[in-house]
């Protein structure tokens, strides 16, 4: 466990050393002094400011949802500011079409507002418009957006996420520099789904493994899903969508942990404890309000109620739950602490490392599995090759030896080994005579017991009357039968040699 345990915490440094630190959209002038002010179809200019219905906002107040509004601000532009060199770019990152003025210029249009649903023609939810530099100048500039936001399915909190003005820079390489470091564990959760779900199809541990798949694949998605931002400059009611998928992703990822842990060490009511940390979840997204907070909280809720069985497991000594809970309680605490800005990326990270981890404690748990498999397949066969043995000796099987013009049962007991030449075998026998038999060796290796085993393909041997077996450098072996007859044993057959003749029944000296 120490050994897992210290691969995780290794892992997990190289997940944050390769972590740059997060560029920023919008990393420019903000502007203040903003008033918001109601729109009638077929302004053209924003009301005065005392106008009835105008108010004094901050920036991430403004809501133009179901509105049509005027939203005019003040950009107070220093003049080393000015003095950079290369175009500037306006950037109006919203849930909302809109018209943006500059220095009482139009500049730009994203979408067309409207006072109705009919008449708005949906924006980008991200838009970056030149701001030529003939309009800017030092001191106070004057920003004014006609806004409307009527389509959509879920109402935001905050659906104006950047107002600002910048270097120009296109929206989507903002998004990738915040999201590019969460593409790097996008591989290992792939990779993760694909061999989860052939190791539920191959191994005993059908249920997690299956689980672990589900856990992978909901991360990919969510991860997919959060990235998408920065690859496709989509329409705004698409957002929408988006958050939802990220939501349903978030709880589908916690269910399916929770169940994997719970069905890894609970041996009954595993459905009533799984439910019980739905219920739970379900009842914890209840009051908040936003979908970011509902997303984390789906995550980090079970994620603490696996930390907290695994701790009640170990405490009670179930195997392997040790590591699981140090794990899971090392996640749970993270997630937690690290706010929304983990749940945008080093969440893809921590999950990445959990998955890797969860991969080890799987592949280890199957490959014990195969060897108490293979142990029992041994025991067994080693019973059945024992009665058999018995069995010989109480009522020796009769074999049919055909030769030329007639036909003699012998007693299979008698036969010491046998040795294939083309369509005929000699059959030598405990007292040193030797039977020339009609058929091949492969025909009288589907008629002989258990206790005959094939060691070349030119002989069979007794086991019963197997003395040593000696294996030379090359990989070949020899058999010394109690004849004092020595038989070959062929290099692709010798591990299986090695094995048939391990029975404390048939000591044999093996070198």
């Amino acid at each position: 466990m120490g050994k897992q345990v210290g691969a995780l915490l290794a892992v997990v440094c190289m997940w944050l050393a390769a972590i740059p630190a997060l560029a920023q959209a919008g990393m420019g002038i903000v502007p203040d002094r903003i008033e918001v002010c109601p729109a009638e179809a077929g302004a053209l200019v924003p009301p005065a400011i005392n106008a009835p219905g105008c108010h004094a906002s901050s920036l991430y107040k403004i809501d133009p949802q179901g509105r049509f509004i005027w939203i005019r601000a003040h950009l107070n532009l220093p003049e080393d500011f000015l003095a950079t060199p290369g175009p500037w770019g306006l950037s109006v990152y919203a849930k909302g079409s809109s018209t943006i003025y500059l220095n009482g210029r139009r500049i730009g249009e994203n979408g067309v507002p409207a006072a109705t649903r009919l008449d708005e023609i949906p924006g980008r939810m991200d838009f970056v418009v030149e701001a030529p530099r003939d309009l800017l100048h030092p001191g106070d500039n004057e920003l004014v957006l006609l806004m409307s936001s009527h389509s959509g399915y879920v109402h935001l909190e905050t659906p104006l996420h950047v107002l600002d003005l910048a270097p120009y820079s296109r929206p989507t390489t903002n998004w990738m520099d915040h999201y590019w470091p969460s593409l790097l564990p996008f591989g290992l959760l792939i990779v993760g789904v694909f061999y989860f779900v052939v190791l539920g199809l191959t191994s005993e541990a059908r249920m997690t493994s299956l689980l672990l798949a589900a856990t992978s694949l909901f991360a990919a998605v969510q991860l997919l899903a959060e990235v998408s931002r920065g690859i496709v400059a989509y329409a705004y009611p698409l957002h929408d969508i988006r958050l939802i998928i990220i939501l349903v992703s978030s709880i589908g990822f916690g269910l399916s942990l929770s169940a994997h842990v719970i069905w890894t060490f609970a041996s009954r009511r595993q459905t009533h404890i799984l439910a019980g940390i739905g219920i739970v979840t379900a009842l914890a997204l209840i009051p908040v309000s936003n979908l970011d907070g509902r997303a984390a909280v789906a995550i980090y809720l079970p994620m603490w109620a696996c930390a907290a069985l695994s701790v009640w497991w170990a405490i009670r000594r179930v195997p392997h739950a040790v590591s699981y809970a140090l794990a899971l309680s090392a996640s749970a605490a993270v997630a937690t602490f690290a706010s929304i800005q983990f749940l945008d990326t080093y969440f893809f990270y921590l999950v990445a490392t959990l998955v890797l981890f969860l991969f080890v404690q799987q592949a280890t748990a199957a490959s014990r599995a195969r060897q108490l498999t293979a142990v029992a397949e041994e025991r067994s066969r080693q019973l059945e090759l024992v009665l058999e043995q018995l069995r010989q000796r109480n009522t020796p099987l009769q074999l049919a030896v055909v030769s030329v013009g007639k036909i003699d049962r012998i007693s299979v007991d008698r036969i010491e080994c046998c040795n294939g030449a083309d369509d005929y075998t000699e059959l030598v026998l405990t007292d040193g005579s030797r039977i020339l038999h009609s058929g091949s060796l492969a025909e009288l290796e589907r008629q002989l017991p258990a206790t005959f085993l094939r060691v070349h393909r030119s002989h069979i041997v007794n086991t019963a009357y197997v003395v040593r077996l000696d294996r030379d450098a090359s990989g070949t072996g020899r058999l010394l039968l109690t004849s004092g007859m020595a038989v070959s044993v062929s290099r692709r057959t010798m591990p299986k040699v090695r094995d048939a003749l391990k029975p404390a029944s048939a000591p044999v000296s093996i070198d």
